[in-house]
């Protein structure tokens, strides 16, 4: 949790004002985020109100100790006009590039099982796309543990726990293609919706925002391909034009949790479908108890036969992963 937010949380909470102006966040959206990201978009384009000494990403100081309310109020009430506009059209909607240093063994685990032929990588939400690329990042787990594309400009750094280490290899698996899925897919070209997309960044994680501005960059020569739409609907499709020679390889993070259940139950049933027509694999990141860790799990199916292996604990941000496959 931001401390930042925290406070300002306790703030927003005693104040009718600004519970009436949260209020205004898109049907469907979860309320506190929607506003602090909307506040902070904002707070962007006026680095010299008082507000921004409390926002270490934008003054680039530690906060002070003071008690941010009364600047967040008159920031909120001075701006409202504009803040009603984002409320009601933005959603929150994060692409968080770190959770790669979580996915990258899993990655590695089905690339080892052996089920043929190089991943072909489907990604469910998407967003931007960027979690897609993780083959081409450099990653430090720390005590010499380095690995991937170490030229790369987007340089991911996390940590294992526990008494077992993953063995990565020093040449990554192969991708023969990737595709994301979303329902609203961020466009890497529009600097309003990528500017968005930096709002949603916690305050105090300047390292995450950061790193989420290297992935961008990276990217934006060659933006990955995110297709608009349900991925109930899609995923068949998608799934049988995948070359019989290519493993297709779905994988999310943090997003079935925000799928009605009607949907988690139509996702898993069109992958049981297709998982006996051919080998596939889902590789799932997703947070458990209230979202205080993720899990890293990876389903895959052989010949017709479904196999599920919960393979890490983790940070829900790629902060630490304690690995548990042996």
């Amino acid at each position: 949790m931001s401390p930042l937010y925290h406070r300002l949380s306790l703030g927003i909470a005693a104040d009718e004002d600004l519970l009436a102006l949260a209020d205004q966040a898109k049907r469907g959206q979860p309320k506190p985020n929607l506003f602090l990201a909307a506040v902070q978009r904002l707070l962007v384009e006026t680095p010299d109100h008082a507000l921004a000494a409390f926002y270490p990403n934008i003054s680039g100081s530690p906060a002070p100790s003071d008690d941010p309310a009364p600047a967040f109020r008159d920031f909120c009430l001075e701006r409202q006009q504009a803040l009603t506009g984002l409320l009601a059209t933005r959603m929150v909607q994060t692409n968080v590039v770190r959770r790669c240093a979580s996915l990258l063994p899993a990655f590695v685990y089905v690339d080892d099982l052996g089920l043929g032929g190089a991943l072909y990588l489907i990604e469910i939400g998407a967003s931007a796309g960027l979690n897609m690329l993780w083959d081409s990042y450099g990653y430090d787990y720390g005590e010499g543990r380095v690995y991937g594309g170490l030229e790369s400009q987007v340089q991911i750094s996390s940590k294992f726990r526990g008494n077992q280490i993953p063995t990565l290899p020093s040449i990554l698996p192969m991708v023969a293609g990737r595709i994301g899925v979303d329902l609203n897919p961020i466009d890497m070209n529009d600097p309003e919706e990528t500017m968005w997309l930096k709002a949603l960044v916690w305050p105090e994680r300047r390292d995450e925002l950061e790193l989420l501005e290297a992935a961008m960059q990276a990217a934006s020569d060659a933006p990955p391909k995110v297709l608009k739409g349900d991925a109930v609907d899609l995923l068949p499709g998608l799934i049988d034009s995948v070359p019989e020679s290519q493993l297709p390889c779905l994988f999310h993070s943090h997003v079935l949790n925000q799928f009605p259940a009607e949907a988690r139950e139509a996702f898993w049933t069109l992958v049981e479908k297709r998982g006996a027509k051919r080998n596939l694999a889902v590789v799932s990141m997703e947070g458990v108890r209230r979202g205080e860790y993720s899990v890293v799990e990876v389903t895959h199916y052989r010949d017709g036969v479904k196999t599920n292996r919960r393979l890490a604990n983790g940070d829900s941000h790629g902060y630490w992963l304690e690995w548990l496959a042996g």
